[in-house]
């Protein structure tokens, strides 16, 4: 690790980029005024502290475009589906039923078209390649399970169908099965698949997680799954509810529905942006990542990330328009 931090620097030397093994590096509390362009190059570098603004504005931290061509054009992200137009009118009716009418277009230029998901029966494995919460994951080949990576073991949590999600979502393939997979130990990583093969074909794989008994074990009780769609409403619609301790907002508050576990949902809270996060360590706009999937306390699956926190899986808009799911974003906040 190289230790800069508040040393009074406003540049820093290029023979900085030939420190091709430094993983970490602190160049906080200092006054820049320009920095190498090169170190946006340094990609051993896993932890890289400076403030956001100062990043941004000092070097390239566009986020690095994937080689393949895109799959997909892309709406705005909160676009509604075929079922959207019934929620809308759900939507403004209960807008109006609380007096925010005149909030509504705020509120509707930044609700989110999400889908929850809710565990329901145990899953006996009976169905290869259906939607499951927990227990073992489903592969072609039990070579395809993720190998440990810096030390530390991928866990199993969830596979979803894609075929199942197709009525709901349109931006992800509409067949085949996306696997995610986490490491427990800080810093917190994820990993994602996506089998494009016929889900009937694969196979159950078993692993032993890396400490049972811990709560990093989710082996024990695999569950089904169903889908649901619903509208996700910003946690700050701003406009005329730009004051979160207004009596306003305090009704609308009561219209905000956060799912444990859902795809799109609105990802921000009155005090965490996982988007913001994604944008500051990897690259890009806030508004540019998506809120992939939301996994939190689920008792059925026995589900229980650390003091029943919340995971953030978030993905690039650019990566999402070529189906690449290999730079995944993982956040964690606390329960």
């Amino acid at each position: 690790m190289l230790n800069l931090y508040n040393n009074r620097l406003e540049t820093l030397p290029r023979e900085i980029c030939r420190l091709t093994r430094l993983e970490r590096l602190s160049l906080q509390h200092n006054p820049f005024e320009s920095l190498p362009a090169c170190l946006a190059g340094l990609s051993g570098i896993s932890d890289f502290l400076i403030e956001a603004e100062k990043r941004r504005l000092l070097m390239d931290w566009s986020y690095p475009l994937p080689d393949a061509p895109p799959r997909i054009e892309l709406e705005d992200m909160g676009f509604f589906p075929a079922h959207g137009a019934s929620l809308v009118r759900s939507l403004l009716s209960a807008l109006e039923e609380r007096d925010l009418t005149d909030a509504a277009p705020e509120i509707l230029a930044a609700t989110r078209s999400a889908v929850k998901i809710e565990t329901t029966v145990p899953d006996d494995y009976s169905v290869p390649g259906n939607s499951r919460f927990g227990g073992f994951p489903d592969l072609a080949i039990a070579d395809n399970y993720p190998a440990p990576e810096n030390g530390a073991a991928w866990n199993f949590l969830v596979q979803l169908n894609l075929a199942d999600l197709a009525p709901h979502v349109r931006f992800l393939p509409p067949s085949g099965l996306l696997l995610f997979f986490v490491q427990t130990v800080e810093p917190f990583g994820a990993k994602v698949l996506f089998l494009p093969d016929d889900p009937a074909k694969l196979v159950t794989v078993s692993y032993a997680p890396e400490d049972p008994g811990s709560w990093d074990d989710f082996t024990l009780k695999p569950h089904r799954v169903r889908f649901e769609p619903f509208l996700s409403l910003p946690w700050e619609p701003g406009g005329s509810l730009s004051d979160t301790s207004s009596e306003a907002y305090e009704r609308y508050s009561l219209l905000v529905e956060n799912p444990n576990h859902q795809i799109n949902g609105d990802s921000s809270t009155l005090q965490f942006s996982a988007r913001q996060d994604a944008a500051d360590r990897v690259g890009g706009l806030p508004e540019e990542w998506v809120p992939l999937l939301q996994l939190g306390y689920d008792d059925k699956a026995d589900f229980c990330f650390s003091d029943a926190g919340t995971f953030y899986f978030s993905i690039h808009r650019e990566a999402l328009r070529r189906w690449d799911f290999s730079n995944i974003q993982l956040n964690m906040e606390s329960g």
